[in-house]
């Protein structure tokens, strides 16, 4: 077995509503390289709880079909916070977000 030194290249990512745990599934079989789980703008607000309380489950979904994990965030920084404080624990690679106007 070789070490993996530096950082991951990725060739394919996977955007996922994080909220939705059977597209988990789908994308953990895809041959995606990466999967960013989406708390942003495919997840409604009133699906927010819901979406970071299956980052664990998802991330090892994910883990077990050897993806790497993204966790896209939300910009508006009270959103940002709890998003970060539920995707840590999953044990992700990279957080990304998305500038907004707002």
């Amino acid at each position: 077995m070789t070490a993996r030194t530096g950082s991951p290249v990725w060739t394919s990512l996977l955007f996922v509503p994080a909220d939705r745990e059977d597209r988990v599934a789908k994308a953990g079989r895809s041959g995606a390289d990466a999967v960013i789980l989406d708390l942003e703008d495919a997840v409604s607000i009133e699906a927010k709880k819901q979406a970071r309380a299956s980052l664990q489950r998802s991330a090892a979904t994910l883990r077990q079909a050897g993806c790497s994990l993204i966790v896209r965030i939300n910009t508006p920084w009270r959103l940002a916070i709890d998003d970060i404080a539920a995707a840590s624990p999953a044990g992700l690679e990279t957080f990304s977000s998305a500038k907004t106007t707002n």
